[in-house]
């Protein structure tokens, strides 16, 4: 993606946004490498047809077409109406093999954001993607596991929120919207469930370099501007993902047995600066 992005000139976090705005479920076999490209109206709107023509250029195949050693695929896509279902019941009625009910730990960290502007002009396909993602899920999965804890008598359920819920931004809006309505489903389900030992938390990252956020790092590091990465908060730099994973331990673990409702800002001290 960033060859793509030096080739047309273009900031790598605009052609990150247009190439991974699907998951990637294949109907048919594909090459070991498959790549999808939005071609709908905002992915239009930002460029997605040089990233086409790029792509096809550079592996000498039209999109839905293979390479001639069957490696790579690339097929262009548009975004419809999520088509999810809530899941069945409970773990067990899902099919989660062998485990059961047996989950006293959740951890619900997936998210989308493929909408970079103002809030005036998201497309609705876009918004309804950022909530299905970021806040329905994080619900069906506290209803299929719950339950389960509550039974064996406790547990604790951690979500991944964001102090992009508690501050305000310009251009990722209807994600910091997202995550603040998880923000408040994690008291609500602390309220609902806490009678019945079962502990629910949010964890607020800042800046992290994840899949998401790494064509920023990626470029910082090029650009020599690393240090500018973390210039908004008093640690003055970024946090890497296993200084997450610790505070998922702690949530998880019997030493926050008397922690439930919070959510814990780990971000450097962004929200306080």
């Amino acid at each position: 993606m960033n060859e793509v992005a030096r080739l047309l000139d273009m900031a790598p976090i605009r052609v990150y946004e247009v190439a991974t705005f699907y998951s990637m479920f294949n109907l048919q076999p594909v090459g070991k490498w498959f790549f999808q490209v939005c071609t709908t109206t905002p992915c239009w709107l930002r460029g997605s047809d040089d990233v086409v023509k790029t792509c096809e250029s550079k592996m000498g195949i039209r999109m839905g077409e293979s390479t001639a050693d069957g490696l790579f695929k690339g097929s262009s896509v548009k975004w419809s109406k999520p088509q999810l279902q809530r899941p069945a019941g409970t773990v067990k009625q899902a099919g989660i093999p062998d485990q059961g009910d047996a989950i006293d730990i959740a951890i619900a960290n997936a998210a989308a954001n493929p909408y970079y502007g103002a809030l005036a002009q998201i497309p609705d396909e876009a918004f309804d993607k950022v909530f299905l993602n970021n806040v329905k899920s994080v619900l069906w999965l506290a209803s299929m596991t719950l339950p389960g804890m509550a039974a064996r008598g406790g547990g604790s359920f951690i979500t991944v929120g964001s102090i992009g819920g508690i501050i305000a931004n310009t251009v990722i809006g209807a994600y910091g919207m997202s995550k603040a309505a998880d923000h408040h489903l994690v008291r609500n389900l602390a309220a609902e469930w806490g009678p019945k030992n079962v502990r629910v938390n949010a964890i607020c990252p800042g800046l992290t370099e994840t899949g998401m956020t790494k064509p920023t790092f990626d470029y910082a590091r090029e650009a020599g501007k690393m240090d500018r990465v973390g210039r908004l908060n008093p640690l003055r730099r970024g946090a890497q993902p296993e200084e997450l994973a610790k505070v998922a331990l702690f949530l998880a673990s019997d030493e926050a047995r008397y922690i439930t409702a919070q959510t814990l800002n780990v971000d450097g001290g962004n929200v306080m600066s």
